[in-house]
């Protein structure tokens, strides 16, 4: 942070610029030397973990630091796919990384086209065609929603709300499309979260379902992390079915609370099942 020169005033930025010069492009040239100095089989040992920082530093908006990070960038692109035949590692992590930066405002249409357009040339030179163009797909569908969501979450307009609430389903449809678990039931509560502070009580069911879905009723099933990370639950729920349960009843409310009453009935249908097959008799009855 204290040496992004942009932060800086006029004068001050002219002052250290024309006593250091920017040290920072040294810095990132330097690094891109020593990338192409490793073996190959050397690099796969910083590919995912050295994306984010390839990442942070090519934000900056310099042109010769982008030119040099993005370069690394490419590189990684090409190495994982010589060696995995598929982009998944690079394109789970780029994810990951961007959803961490999506409140940045550096991450706008400016740096989109230029990471795109390198990305996309350095794929056609490298005849990467296949997996190149589905990348290029990829990160030009994230970074529009990224940016279009930063946009309206910025405007202080009320009528926003609304722009939000769409940027947001968008990302999370775009995220399920994607296959990436994480970010998707991510934004399934970040949408139902926008749904129950507008009192939208049954959208707010509906999107709760969409994690309920995933979810097996396989009291044997013992829960992954990723389904635990945005669900405020009791530390005694250690399974698949437990969790379903749980999201069943909290849709029951909902739907309830919305008098959406036959919406209610059908799910309660569907738990009072599980509860009868699993002999949870003072469950069923509290229904």
């Amino acid at each position: 942070p204290c040496l992004q020169l942009e932060s800086f005033t006029a004068n001050k930025r002219k002052r250290i610029l024309s006593r250091y010069k920017d040290l920072r492009i040294e810095a990132s040239n330097d690094f891109k030397t020593m990338w192409f100095c490793l073996h190959e089989q050397h690099k796969l040992y910083f590919i995912p973990s050295q994306i984010y920082g390839v990442i942070r530093v090519s934000l900056i908006p310099v042109q010769d630091i982008r030119t040099a990070m993005i370069r690394v960038l490419c590189d990684m692109i090409y190495v994982i796919n010589k060696h995995e035949d598929n982009l998944s590692i690079f394109e789970n992590e780029f994810v990951t990384v961007m959803d961490k930066f999506a409140n940045e405002p550096l991450v706008d249409k400016i740096f989109k086209e230029y990471l795109i357009n390198a990305i996309d040339d350095f794929c056609k030179a490298k005849k990467l065609a296949r997996n190149g163009s589905k990348l290029v797909d990829m990160i030009d569908n994230l970074l529009s929603r990224i940016i279009e969501l930063r946009v309206a979450v910025n405007d202080c307009e009320t009528a926003a709300l609304d722009l939000q609430m769409h940027c947001v389903r968008s990302l999370m449809e775009f995220y399920e499309r994607l296959g990436h678990l994480p970010m998707y039931i991510k934004y399934i509560y970040q949408l139902h979260e926008m749904n129950r502070r507008l009192q939208n009580k049954i959208e707010a069911g509906h999107t709760l379902m969409l994690h309920a879905k995933l979810l097996d009723w396989d009291p044997d099933k013992v829960l992954e992390e990723v389904h635990m990370k945005y669900t405020q639950t009791h530390q005694s729920v250690k399974t698949h079915d437990q969790l379903k349960k749980k999201l069943y009843r909290d849709i029951i409310q909902l739907f309830d609370d919305g008098d959406a009453w036959e919406k209610s009935i059908e799910v309660c249908k569907e738990l009072q099942i599980q509860y009868e097959q699993s002999f949870e008799y003072v469950n069923l009855s509290a229904l």
